[in-house]
């Protein structure tokens, strides 16, 4: 009875995933957009500095896997003059700095560049952030100088542009966070355009984190032999922040494979896929109501483990909610043995640091009354909740519901495309770059075809949309925001 009640609430489950923009479909759309942003940011950078620079999207925007306004954008700056690895010399066009992990936890280490005497461009950038340790007689770059030195360049620079107010936060772990205020560039968008965290980060080659990872033993099929041997190819980054309670943590640097983890995340199945969406609902909508321990990062983690460490054939459309019972368990087992290895590094310790032990005991509790209550604990997330109420109702209901949203969805993503491409070199850090973009973008018959289909699907008569124009764009923004939050 039990087992059948499961399987028929995981199946309404993974519909309802679908009326809310969580297909496969919908994630790859949104991990393509901001794929081009970078592109094009990268592109942009290219033309107008002599720095090499690129832009990597990362965290769940660049993954795909949250709504289109619902989290902040995590933005990774790779400066391509210097090159982060285990043992080697300089090369032409790229200073060389050396991995030195004496004293450093696992997945952190320190940076001692190999020639200070060297003219190459930005050098002179990274003297700015050395210190000298007296223990071990090195020259190293300051974790905490660098990531204070681009944050000081960007509070210089903070309302560059027309009609938006930037405000920079105190550092939040290796990014600096920045706000985007409406300050008059449109009298029919919200106060708070966005969110954004950039990271300054260094490439980093290693001849033994990869091959460690790429040889371990994996009892079945996720990833492929294929997909392994490609990431165990990709670079790593190291970002400016040091471990949580050690000494040196001004003078270390954290270890990551961001988009070696883009690769897995693409590579997930539709089931596992959303699988990792309901894990990161749960701990934003419910868990985080109880703790704040476990971070979204850690949750991508969890997922990686439970998918690697099952069999395939688990991940079916009437077996999510055990699944996601598995992952939940995981995590209570981490915070029993206090120990949750990173899927990248698994020596590191991603509880390292983390809270207290009556956090992770309470932590604990809660996550047990949780599976004691069963497969209606999808019940709580009230937007799959009202997604399976309606799916019960009027399936036909449903079924065009999700289609209108898909298509809502993608033609604000097609319109945002749009405005990106209008980004150039003249006007990337113009004070009207925003203003210039959209200007463009009314030269592009695009736009209107663009237009009038939102205005169609969203039922707005034309009208109205002439004769009331702020009232009209109030009402739009607002359905957007609720739809896509």
């Amino acid at each position: 009875m039990t087992k059948n009640f499961n399987c028929n609430l995981s199946e309404f489950t993974y519909a309802a995933l679908d009326c809310i923009g969580c297909s496969k479909d919908n994630v790859n759309c949104r991990a393509g957009l901001y794929k081009f942003y970078a592109e094009k940011s990268n592109e942009v950078f290219k033309r107008m500095y002599p720095v090499n620079v690129d832009t990597i999207i990362a965290g769940s925007r660049g993954e795909g896997v949250v709504q289109l306004y619902e989290s902040d954008v995590d933005v990774m700056y790779v400066f391509r003059n210097f090159l982060c690895v285990d043992s080697g010399s300089n090369q032409n066009g790229l200073t060389v700095i050396k991995a030195h992990f004496s004293h450093s936890p696992p997945g952190y280490t320190k940076l001692i560049p190999l020639d200070m005497t060297s003219e190459l461009l930005g050098m002179g950038y990274l003297m700015q952030t050395t210190v000298y340790d007296l223990n071990e007689g090195h020259i190293l770059i300051s974790s905490s100088c660098f990531r204070n030195m681009f944050e000081a360049y960007l509070r210089i620079d903070a309302n560059i542009n027309e009609g938006i107010r930037k405000e920079i936060k105190p550092n939040s772990g290796p990014s600096v966070p920045i706000s985007f205020f409406n300050d008059g560039i449109s009298p029919y968008l919200n106060s708070l355009l966005f969110e954004s965290d950039s990271v300054y980060t260094l490439p980093y080659l290693s001849s033994t984190i990869p091959t460690s990872w790429k040889e371990r033993d994996r009892k079945h099929q996720w990833p492929s032999h294929d997909i392994i041997q490609e990431v165990s190819e990709m670079e790593g980054f190291v970002v400016p922040v040091g471990p949580q309670y050690s000494e040196e943590q001004n003078f270390e640097w954290r270890i990551c494979y961001t988009t070696g983890e883009q690769i897995l995340v693409s590579q997930l199945s539709a089931v596992q896929l959303k699988l990792y969406m309901l894990m990161k609902m749960f701990f934003k909508k419910i868990i985080s109501k109880e703790s704040h321990l476990v971070t979204s990062y850690m949750v991508k983690n969890i997922v990686f483990w439970v998918v690697e460490g099952n069999d395939s054939n688990m991940f079916t459309i009437n077996n999510i909610i055990d699944m996601l019972f598995k992952c939940l368990a995981f995590v209570r087992e981490c915070l029993y043995s206090n120990y949750l290895p990173n899927y990248m590094i698994p020596s590191r310790n991603l509880l390292y640091g983390k809270g207290n032990p009556h956090e992770k005991v309470k932590l604990r509790r809660f996550l047990t009354d949780l599976l004691n209550e069963g497969a209606i604990i999808v019940l709580r997330l009230e937007k799959v909740r009202s997604a399976m109420f309606v799916l019960h109702r009027n399936p036909e209901a449903a079924k065009q519901y999700c289609v209108w949203r898909t298509n809502v969805e993608n033609i604000r993503i097609l319109g945002i495309l749009l405005l990106v491409s209008k980004l150039s070199p003249p006007t990337m850090f113009q004070r009207t770059m925003v203003v210039d973009a959209a200007v463009g973008c009314l030269a592009n018959p695009l736009f209107y075809h663009l237009g009038f289909a939102l205005l169609r699907l969203l039922n707005v008569n034309l009208l109205d949309a002439v004769t009331d124009t702020d009232t009209c764009m109030r009402r739009i923004n607002n359905m957007l925001t609720n739809l896509f939050s």
